[in-house]
């Protein structure tokens, strides 16, 4: 969507320019840009140093998890800082970030 926004002003701004160059390159960098610091962001958020290809799949699906559970994602993020040491068994993991849902979630 914002791509799209920003050709739209590229277009309302054409009449300003002699050559069009520069307002082209810059709507082509935008995507690359844009998933450049997307993944920066997801990174630092994750407590990665660097993000590599194998941490941009796990980040995917994280966002699938939670676009599934619908967590309070200041709270998630907030218990993923401190998030302890132990097995996903049990239901160990589950308990510890309940208070981030606002329902309970179904199985996944």
């Amino acid at each position: 969507m914002a791509l799209w926004n920003l050709s739209r002003l590229a277009t309302a701004l054409t009449p300003l320019f002699k050559d069009t160059e520069t307002l082209e390159e810059a709507l082509n960098s935008y995507e690359d840009n844009f998933w450049k610091r997307y993944y920066e962001m997801m990174g630092n958020k994750l407590g990665l140093d660097m993000v590599t290809d194998s941490d941009k799949k796990m980040i995917s699906k994280l966002e699938e998890v939670l676009a599934t559970v619908k967590p309070d994602m200041t709270i998630f993020y907030r218990l993923l800082i401190n998030l302890p040491s132990f097995s996903a068994e049990g239901g160990k993991l589950f308990e510890y970030f309940k208070p981030a849902y606002y329902t309970e979630p179904s199985a996944i």
